[in-house]
């Protein structure tokens, strides 16, 4: 009914409303970097899904899939973050389609992982790094051009041949994967603009073997994941002589190595400035409050004394927008588990795994809240779902009585995303700020 219609409208422009004012989102979409757009195709992905697991059952509902391959393939091209949804949609394409069995979910989640791996590393870094093997081995005679067009032909006669043999399933693959490739071909610019060698040229990906290790970030250098050598307390050194379980304290910069002997042990290590200091503090910041903009402050909620009151970023939210989200995880999970499922997996794996895999240093050189806006946009669902749930508690106590719903809605928005756009505006609000203007100016 229209009271259902209310809930739902407003739970999603609600969430979107919030999150848009969030300071992680706030300050990349004013930022000349690539998160914004990173996030917008991760956006599109996840109403994509949810779109075709509307329509699932009509004739042609799979486009909706081979569109989400295409914005894989693209989003490829803007940053890597984007591929994290792939989980997400393999969640809600296997509630969709199968009954939860351990075996089945074991088998999907076995599925996922191959596809990711299918497109990173293999298809991004793999195909370009065989391709200037095989210019080495054949003294240039089968260059790039020609193994590129080998790997083309190979995809369309799959594609030809699994239509024509009636074989539905492996023809979306095929397809599928050819979006892939089509929106991966976007990297093209990068060894085309390098060969024309212009006045910035980092790395200058000019040719197939400098553009495989500009592909495989190798200016970053590599970080252990599970295993290597760690700090070893008593000698205050890394200790190169054995190999441990899940190394985080690995540099060997003197400085780091300074700060790892503040810690027990690399679990301690991992807890306390992995976990805490470099994602739940940015996470807090989001829907609890943000002390000020001096480098390593911490959260704040409004409600305690704080030396930094007169800071522009000096913001607190009083916990309303993380209260509206663990509300509306817990609602998500009592009525439709199968999805809040999968919106979990979006939530950890575009933040606490990401935190894992990037093993990181201490003393970094700016606050690195941007590279977990993925978290915050999944958690932004259930902030919406928690609206959603409000208005439909209400239905239950005092039935359909639309004046309240309104009146409700109102002060909901008054209380998250209208306070938040008040609190952030003085740290973000660009105008008067000519800085970046005037540094492009003098510049040139």
């Amino acid at each position: 009914g229209f009271m259902d219609q209310i809930g739902l409208y407003a739970g999603g422009l609600f969430g979107a409303a919030t999150f848009t004012v969030t300071h992680t989102q706030w300050f990349n979409a004013v930022e000349a970097e690539m998160y914004a757009s990173s996030m917008f195709f991760t956006a599109l992905v996840v109403w994509m899904a949810l779109r075709w697991s509307a329509n699932h059952d009509k004739p042609y509902a799979e486009r909706w899939l081979v569109l989400i391959a295409y914005l894989f393939g693209i989003g490829i091209g803007v940053h890597l973050l984007n591929l994290l949804a792939l989980f997400f949609v393999a969640l809600i394409i296997y509630f969709k389609k199968q009954k939860f069995t351990i075996l089945s979910f074991a088998a999907m989640g076995g599925i996922a992982i191959a596809a990711f791996l299918l497109v990173y590393p293999f298809t991004i870094i793999k195909l370009p790094d065989v391709a200037d093997n095989i210019s080495e081995m054949t003294y240039g005679l089968i260059g790039p051009f020609t193994y590129m067009f080998a790997i083309l032909a190979a995809i369309v006669y799959g594609i030809y041949y699994t239509q024509k043999k009636k074989m539905r399933l492996a023809n979306l693959v095929m397809i599928g994967y050819a979006m892939i490739i089509i929106g991966y071909s976007s990297y093209a610019l990068v060894i085309i603009r390098s060969q024309a060698a212009p006045p910035i040229d980092e790395n200058d990906p000019s040719t197939v073997e400098a553009f495989v290790s500009y592909l495989s970030r190798d200016q970053y250098g590599q970080s252990p994941l599970l295993m290597g050598s760690t700090f070893d307390n008593q000698t205050g050194n890394i200790d190169r002589s054995a190999e441990t379980l899940f190394p985080r304290r690995h540099s060997s910069q003197p400085q780091h190595l300074d700060y790892y002997s503040n810690f027990d042990s690399d679990w301690e290590y991992f807890w306390s400035y992995q976990v805490n200091h470099m994602y739940l503090r940015y996470f807090n910041w989001n829907f609890i409050g943000r002390e000020a903009d001096i480098q390593d402050t911490g959260w704040y909620s409004g409600f305690t004394d704080t030396r930094y009151s007169e800071n522009p970023a000096n913001s607190g939210y009083l916990y309303l927008p993380f209260l509206f989200g663990l509300f509306g995880l817990l609602f998500h999970f009592r009525n439709d588990w199968r999805r809040a499922l999968a919106v979990l997996a979006l939530f950890i794996l575009t933040g606490l795994a990401i935190i894992f895999y990037l093993n990181q240093t201490p003393y970094e050189p700016r606050e690195r809240d941007y590279a977990y806006v993925g978290s915050f946009f999944a958690y932004s669902i259930w902030i919406g779902l928690g609206a959603t749930g409000i208005i439909e508690l209400l239905q239950q106590y005092i039935g359909r009585n639309t004046a309240a719903a309104y009146g409700t809605l109102g002060l909901m928005f008054l209380i998250v995303p209208a306070w938040m756009a008040y609190e952030n505006w003085p740290s973000h609000d660009r105008s008067e700020n000519y800085v970046a203007r005037d540094y492009a100016y003098n510049l040139l």
